[in-house]
């Protein structure tokens, strides 16, 4: 039985070829830029076939990373979507850039940045823009996808992530940290004296204090963090390409922003809390990197309340002096364009 002949590429192939029929003595250099363009579109129909395989949304990204690398070369990959709590990194960006704010139809699908350390050529950004137009479909799926699992995810009364997550997140940044040889760093934050809060102000204060805190968090937090809560009184903060002094001054950082008071029915609470920080090591898997995670809060904890204690693996290499991306920010810059709106640098 003949093929489907109505598909984007063939449509775009007789186009082309009545064009260049339409001229009584078409050049060279238009035939092979007519080639080049079939060529590309072929390449582009294949790979974008693959992307309506899956819904997950990091599975998504990681077959768009393969397929474009497959076709061209690059250095850095991002993909923000700070309303749809989404974010994907893959590689270091560089001076030059092509800028894609993703829109259709008035609803924002988030951004895309590709970048490397030369210029592209048009060629390759028509191939881009082609890629990236044709990923429009599956991400409006995947993102529907992630918003229906997170109701199951998320905990209803901060809004963060459930402990369970911590367990499909954490394995997927270690093994992207170790593919591009970027630090990656985990805090833990435990309220001082919680039971004793909620002892004296009541569950219902305690249950505000702990909305209030995460609140608290999300306000410190970039866009490519993970907040998790863990346990009762218990968060997660999951940090992408952070090595342990940048850790370190994020989680001081939010041990000020966060205390160190609360009014409630016009009842102030006092409270503090203590952060464990550690840096993962090429060995850790997420049950050992949060093992050491505890471990550095219980140090905390001996230390007094109020505290915040780093431990310092030997085998860590994810010191910022030592990679660069380690303070590579995690938040894309706005730019418009078109339906894709593009900006190249």
């Amino acid at each position: 039985m003949a093929g489907n002949m109505d598909t984007p590429f063939h449509r775009l192939r007789s186009r082309l070829f009545n064009r260049q029929a339409d001229r009584e003595q078409p050049d060279t250099a238009s035939r092979d830029n007519v080639e080049t363009t079939l060529s590309n579109a072929a390449l582009s129909e294949q790979a974008l076939n693959s992307l309506h395989e899956t819904l997950d949304f990091n599975g998504l990204m990681e077959r768009f990373c393969h397929q474009l690398e497959n076709q061209l070369a690059y250095d850095g990959f991002e993909y923000s979507s700070p309303r749809d709590f989404l974010h994907f990194n893959e590689g270091e960006k560089q001076a030059h850039q092509c800028h894609y704010r993703l829109q259709r139809d008035d609803r924002y699908f988030g951004e895309i940045t590709i970048s490397r350390e030369f210029a592209f050529s048009e060629s390759e950004i028509s191939l881009i823009e082609g890629l990236v137009a044709g990923l429009m479909l599956p991400l409006q799926n995947a993102i529907k996808y992630e918003q229906a699992l997170r109701q199951v995810q998320d905990d209803a009364l901060t809004g963060l992530k459930k402990s369970r997550y911590y367990f499909d997140a954490a394995p997927l940044e270690l093994a992207r940290a170790r593919r591009y040889n970027l630090p990656f760093s985990l805090l833990i934050v435990d309220l001082d004296d919680f039971n004793a809060i909620g002892q004296t102000f009541g569950a219902g204060a305690a249950d505000a204090l702990l909305a209030e805190i995460a609140r608290r968090l999300q306000k410190e937090a970039r866009a490519c963090d993970i907040l998790i809560r863990y346990g009762r009184d218990c968060f997660l903060v999951l940090l992408p390409q952070t090595g342990i002094n940048d850790a370190n001054l994020a989680a001081e950082r939010i041990r000020q922003a966060i205390g160190f008071s609360f009014l409630y029915e016009k009842r102030i609470i006092a409270f503090s809390l203590c952060i464990g920080v550690v840096a993962a090591t090429r060995k850790d898997s997420a049950n050992a990197l949060l093992q050491r995670a505890d471990k550095a809060l219980f140090h905390a904890k001996i230390l007094g309340k109020n505290q915040v204690h780093a431990e310092h693996d030997n085998d860590t290499d994810n010191d910022t002096r030592s990679n660069p991306a380690a303070t590579t920010p995690c938040v894309p810059r706005t730019t418009i364009n078109p339906f894709i709106i593009k900006e190249e640098h």
